[in-house]
């Protein structure tokens, strides 16, 4: 869930920061990270999960 919330904060946030400066890279590198981050952990629920059954 904090994810997910920091994820729309991060999206928000990259619209009203300039391009091209420090900030918007370390906003776009985090939004990356947790996009790959939360896939992963869904991949491993949804094997998991299959696999207990």
């Amino acid at each position: 869930m904090v994810s997910v919330l920091s994820l729309l904060v991060l999206g928000a946030a990259l619209t009203a920061i300039e391009r091209g400066t420090s900030t918007y890279v370390i906003t776009v590198v985090q939004i990356v990270t947790f996009v790959v981050v939360g896939s992963f952990s869904l991949g491993m629920m949804v094997l998991c999960s299959r696999r207990s059954t």
